[in-house]
C-alpha cells in the first residue's frame, strides 16, 4: 500500500505556490537509519507515481548509502582512480620525470580521492581509509619504486592521504567558525577543553554520557544536516 509522506505533500505545495514542478521521474527517497536491519519500506506516491525508497543514491557526485557509511561511494573513487593509476603508469613508460608524475598525481587523482572529504571521509571505517590510503600508496610506488612508503612521501614533499584530508578539513572548519554569517557557523563548534593528545581535534564533538544519547537518531539527524550543508557549500 502506498504512503503519501508530509514532507512530500508540503514540497508538492511549496512548488506550487512558486510556480515550480516537482519532477517525479528524478525524484529519489532514501531512508537514513542506524539499524542495520531495518525492514524495506513501502512505497511513496508522489504525483500519483510510487517511488520504492533506495539503499544508495548519488547526489552531487557523492554516493550516500541509507547507513551514511559510504562504503559505495569508496568504491567509486577507486574505479575512477584505477583508470588513472593507469595512465600514470603509461607517463612512467614513456619517459615522464618525477615532477611531471607528482604533478599529475597531485592534480588528477589526489583531487578524486579528496573530493568533498570533509563530508563523508570521517565517516569511514577504518577498512574504507585504508582502501583510499593505499590509491596514494600505489601511486607513489609507480613514481619512486625503490623507496618504502613514509621515503616516497618525504621525497615527494607529500603527507598521507588522511594527513591530507584531515588538515583541509580543519582549515574548512576554522573557516566556519570564524565566519558568523556561515549557515554552519552555530552547528560547528571548537572544543577548547579536551586533554587528549591522542584526538587532537578541535572539532570533536561532546561525547554523549550514555549510549542510548550516543546510538540516538537526533545524533544521526544532526551528523546528516551537516553533511548536507557542507555538501551544497563546498
Amino acid at each position: 500500500m502506498s504512503y503519501v509522506a508530509p514532507a512530500i505533500l508540503q514540497t508538492q505545495l511549496w512548488s506550487e505556490n512558486n510556480s515550480l514542478t516537482l519532477n517525479t521521474e528524478k525524484t529519489v527517497i532514501i531512508n537514513i537509519s542506524l539499524n542495520r536491519h531495518t525492514k524495506s519500506e513501502d512505497p511513496l506516491t508522489v504525483n500519483t507515481l510510487n517511488i520504492s525508497p533506495s539503499n544508495v543514491i548519488k547526489f552531487l557526485g557523492i554516493y550516500i548509502d541509507s547507513h551514511l557509511s559510504f562504503s559505495t561511494n569508496v568504491d567509486s573513487i577507486v574505479s575512477k582512480t584505477n583508470s588513472r593509476l593507469f595512465l600514470l603508469r603509461q607517463l612512467k613508460i614513456v619517459g615522464m620525470d618525477k615532477h611531471g608524475l607528482h604533478t599529475f598525481y597531485c592534480t588528477n587523482i589526489r583531487p578524486v580521492l579528496a573530493y568533498a572529504a570533509p563530508v563523508w571521509y570521517f565517516l569511514l571505517s577504518k577498512v574504507d581509509q585504508e582502501r583510499l590510503e593505499r590509491v596514494q600508496r600505489h601511486a607513489t610506488r609507480i613514481i619512486l619504486p625503490d623507496l618504502n612508503y613514509l621515503e616516497r612521501l618525504e621525497a615527494l614533499e607529500l603527507s598521507t592521504l588522511s594527513s591530507f584530508i584531515y588538515d583541509i578539513s580543519q582549515d574548512l572548519f576554522y573557516k566556519i567558525v570564524n565566519n558568523s554569517k556561515h549557515p554552519l557557523h552555530d552547528r560547528i563548534k571548537v572544543i577548547t577543553n579536551r586533554t587528549s593528545f591522542r584526538k587532537p581535534t578541535a572539532f570533536y564533538p561532546p561525547r554523549p554520557k550514555t549510549t542510548k544519547r550516543a546510538n540516538s537518531f537526533q545524533l544521526l539527524l544532526f551528523t546528516y544536516s551537516v553533511f548536507l550543508y557542507l555538501l551544497f557549500l563546498l
